[in-house]
């Protein structure tokens, strides 16, 4: 695992953290709350704590909240195709076609 003093490591904290905001700010979810607070936490533990290394529990926190994020993006994709699904149904195709 590359440490999270790797900017490629910081940078995918930063997108998925920006990804959560964005999907909290759509749906208010509670347990995405809880998570972003968890890894935001522990990355202003590491900030705080120079000498200590916070790399495996930030890691962890950094996985629960993909997953989530991850599961919640498939369940708005989910509903988005539910509704194109229903919106062409709708749509009658004309005699002999």
């Amino acid at each position: 695992m590359a440490t999270l003093s790797h900017p490629a490591v910081m940078s995918h904290v930063t997108e998925i953290l920006e990804v959560a905001h964005s999907i909290l700010r759509r749906t208010g979810n509670h347990d995405l709350v809880q998570k972003i607070m968890i890894l935001e936490g522990y990355l202003d533990l590491r900030q705080m704590n120079p000498d200590r290394t916070y790399d495996d529990i930030i890691q962890k926190a950094l996985d629960d909240l993909t997953a989530l994020v991850h599961l919640l993006l498939e369940g708005e994709t989910a509903e988005i195709n539910r509704q194109s699904v229903r919106s062409v149904s709708r749509l009658a195709l004309p005699q002999g076609i």
